[in-house]
């Protein structure tokens, strides 16, 4: 049997010779920060039924990041390609039940990096329950320079613009 299909599995009742089979009560994702095509870079989760789980740099059961434009390459899953290790890591800062917090992309990200435009599937199971997957898509958009930064270009232009318009009233 798939190993996400036994996820989505967590007891069997039997009546009179017969199973039936119920599906865990759902985690779910309601919404995904932004992604960048950058290894670095903070990407929160958020949602409920997450369940918890430690901090660590690796791949585990419980997520994967499915670069679905990509030709399906996955970062972070136990359980990739002929049931092995993705060579792209995660690295999870934090795991509540509310919210997974990921620092960005560690291991081979530089031979599958993530492109503009790119789509990601996100599925994320309960480590305690076994509740899951929930699913949320994102596209890679492009990233987005610190509000600091676009401060102190701004204040470059401004500048600059001043000094053509004294320049040219001389």
């Amino acid at each position: 049997m798939d190993f996400r299909l036994k996820k989505l599995l967590t007891y069997t009742t039997f009546c009179g010779g017969l199973c039936a089979i119920a599906p865990a009560q759902a985690d779910i994702i309601t919404y995904v920060s932004p992604i960048a095509a950058l290894e670095t870079q903070t990407i929160t989760i958020s949602g409920s039924g997450f369940g918890t789980n430690a901090p660590y740099i690796g791949d585990s059961d419980y997520i994967v990041f499915t670069d679905v434009t990509a030709g399906g390459w996955e970062a972070g899953y136990n359980h990739g390609l002929f049931n092995s290790h993705n060579g792209t890591t995660l690295d999870i800062t934090s795991w509540t039940d509310t919210s997974i917090v990921i620092a960005g992309f560690a291991g081979t990200y530089n031979y599958n990096p993530l492109n503009n435009g790119d789509v990601i599937d996100i599925q994320v199971w309960n480590p305690q329950t076994g509740a899951g997957p929930s699913s949320y898509d994102v596209t890679v958009a492009a990233a987005v320079p610190e509000p600091a930064a676009l401060l102190l270009i701004a204040s470059g232009f401004l500048a600059l613009g001043a000094y053509h318009r004294k320049k040219r009233q001389a």
